[in-house]
Parts: C-alpha cells; sequence; structure tokens
C-alpha cells in the first residue's frame, strides 16, 4: 500500500502512514493534527515507561527549542495534554479516525 510503512519492534508490528511523523512549521502542516491517536511508548522517555499508552487529539508536533527532541503533543479526554517523544524509534503511534 503506498504511503504506508511497516514498523517492527519488540514484539509486535505498529502500522503507520509515513507522513505521520511530519514535523509541523510555518510552511508544512502535520495531516494528522485534529485526528485521534493512541501513542504507545517503546522506550521510557519524559518520565513515562515502557508501555505507557495515551489516547487522545493529536494537537501538534514540533521541533524542542535549542535541542534535538521531536515532540508531539495529544490532548486526552479528561483535557490533560500529554508531550510524546515524536520518533519512530521511541513512539508506536495508531490512528484511530
Amino acid at each position: 500500500m503506498p504511503g504506508r510503512l511497516t514498523l517492527l519492534f519488540g514484539e509486535g508490528a505498529s502500522t503507520a502512514p509515513r507522513d505521520i511523523w511530519i514535523i509541523g512549521n510555518r510552511h508544512k502542516r502535520n495531516p494528522y493534527v485534529g485526528r485521534r491517536v493512541r501513542c504507545t511508548w517503546l522506550r521510557p522517555w519524559g518520565r513515562k515507561p515502557e508501555g505507557y499508552t495515551v489516547e487522545g487529539v493529536l494537537e501538534a508536533t514540533f521541533r524542542a527549542p535549542y535541542g534535538r527532541a521531536l515532540i508531539g503533543e495529544v490532548r486526552t479526554d479528561q483535557g490533560k495534554k500529554v508531550s510524546c517523544p515524536w520518533s519512530r524509534n521511541y513512539l508506536s503511534v495508531e490512528v484511530l479516525d
């Protein structure tokens, strides 16, 4: 299927659209901003353990200032904003809608 990328990590495989990893800026926007996603940590990051899962609406993707980290922000149904490591090596993403 064109435009799809299968990522193999540990026990299972995750299929995510390739363009979900786009980092937004003023010239290019991530096409999945505003869509419902489920993100699962593949390794510890940001005081969250491996296997931590968050589900909600993807609000933004951006490069952290003065750093190399790529961040995705997901707003949960309870209104909490969770920062995610926006990298194939750290995160498994599933688009729910």
